[in-house]
């Protein structure tokens, strides 16, 4: 008997499910591994008030970010570009912030090279849909880079890197 496990995962969504197929003529959709309570962003685990900006060039993206977090209980500022987010970084003082790399104009490390001159205890989650983005252990440190993560990306395993880096102290 054959056995193959298909997950599938949208892109910045919430649909998440996973088929078991064995042989040809049987398929079996497995439940969701996640509450209706947490789909609906009923359980919040403690996030209010925490400030998190998403800085993204794509509009759609920082829509889904700021959806799922605020039905989280996060506050959400969302930019496009760099220009967009100094201001709002010096005027709402967020805690984290989710940094696109591949921006119009000043490109994410260049945008966070100017934070840390004002800012350094802003914790920083990269994401990029650049396949390969490697960076020396001397900038992650320099730029005190929280962690560094490839889009496609869950929103659920965002959210638990977010919690870990504002854990870390």
């Amino acid at each position: 008997m054959y056995y193959m496990f298909i997950t599938i995962l949208q892109y910045f969504s919430l649909r998440l499910f996973t088929i078991l197929l064995t042989n040809v003529e049987r398929c079996v959709i497995l439940k969701p591994r996640v509450t209706k309570r947490y789909l609906r962003g009923e359980e919040t685990m403690g996030n209010k008030g925490i400030k998190l900006l998403a800085v993204d060039d794509e509009a759609l993206a920082n829509a889904h970010l700021k959806s799922y977090f605020e039905k989280r209980g996060y506050t959400v500022f969302t930019a496009t570009c760099a220009e967009e987010a100094l201001p709002l970084i010096k005027k709402e003082n967020p805690e984290i912030m989710l940094l696109d790399i591949g921006l119009p104009g000043m490109n994410g490390i260049e945008l966070l090279q100017e934070v840390r001159k004002a800012n350094r205890a802003l914790k920083v989650i990269l994401v990029s849909g650049y396949y390969n983005f490697d960076f020396s252990e001397a900038t992650i440190k320099e730029l005190d880079i929280c962690e560094c993560v490839h889009k496609p990306i869950g929103l659920m395993e965002l959210e638990q890197i977010v919690k870990k880096a504002l854990s870390k102290t």
